[in-house]
Order: structure tokens, then C-alpha cells, then sequence
């Protein structure tokens, strides 16, 4: 299977996945590195590739999905302002603000998965199933991501 048919597979795995599962679900699911680790790793398999190509494959399918994402919100801004929905002005205030929005996500996310981590190697070094936490225990011990185990 060549590099193109591979992420066109792989794409449409993820638009797949993505339609299967809540939003919320599927965010939490492409989020976990654990999980995200876990799909290569499988896919790598079924597809009798290596892990880091299909790693690289799905970040690319990935990286485009979010430039499309990106390239249609700005053509609607684009169009608010076209249309005189918004102002220049507030087309700008709206970039801004998805930007410093974009960015406290990041952080929280970072924080997140640091005290992910934390809790995991507490739990490892007292002998303890991570399960045993309940919500707490961010779905450890059942192979879910941060996330996955809410709305059950």
C-alpha cells in the first residue's frame, strides 16, 4: 500500500472513529496520547506498517483536518465581514481571542497530562489500580483516555 493510500485509509478511519463516537468522546479519545499511541500501534499492525509511518500518517491526517478547520473559519469571518456582520475590527478581536483561547487550552492541557502522569506513577508506586479512584483515577485501568469514561 503506498504513503497516499495509506492516509487516505487512515483518514478515513479517523472521520469514522470521529462519527461513532460523541464529540466529546471523540476529543478525549484523539487527545490521550496513551490512546493515540494505542491506535498507531494497532493500526500499524493490521496494516503491516511501521508504527512511526502510521504515526506519521495520522499526524499529518490530523494536521490537515485542523488547517481545514482553520481555513473555513477564517473564510467565514471573512464573509461576516463581507456581508458587514462584523466589523474589521472585530474579526481581529475574534482572532485574538481564539488565539488566547487556543492557548490556555494548551496549557490546561499540559497540566493535565502532568498530573495525569503524577497520579499514574503514585498509583504504580503504591501497588494500586487506578480504577480504584473512580472519575478521580482519569480511567486508568480500564484502557481509557482522560474523559472516556464519563456519560457511562
Amino acid at each position: 500500500m503506498n504513503r497516499k493510500t495509506t492516509i487516505a485509509a487512515l483518514g478515513a478511519l479517523v472521520v469514522g472513529t470521529g462519527v461513532l463516537l460523541s464529540t466529546s468522546q471523540a476529543q478525549a479519545f484523539f487527545r490521550g496520547s496513551d490512546n493515540h499511541q494505542n491506535m498507531a500501534q494497532d493500526l500499524a499492525e493490521k496494516l503491516g506498517k511501521s508504527e512511526s509511518d502510521v504515526q506519521s500518517a495520522l499526524d499529518e491526517v490530523m494536521n490537515d483536518g485542523r488547517q481545514q478547520r482553520e481555513e473555513a473559519f477564517s473564510a467565514r469571518l471573512s464573509k461576516a465581514v463581507e456581508d458587514k456582520i462584523i466589523s474589521e475590527d472585530q474579526k481581529a478581536l475574534i482572532l485574538a481571542k481564539r488565539e488566547e483561547l487556543r492557548s490556555q487550552f494548551e496549557s490546561e492541557r499540559q497540566q493535565r497530562e502532568a498530573h495525569q502522569a503524577e497520579l499514574k506513577t503514585w498509583a504504580e508506586s503504591n501497588g494500586i489500580d487506578l480504577s480504584f479512584l473512580g472519575e478521580m483515577g482519569l480511567g486508568y485501568g480500564r484502557g481509557e483516555g482522560m474523559g472516556m469514561h464519563r456519560g457511562r
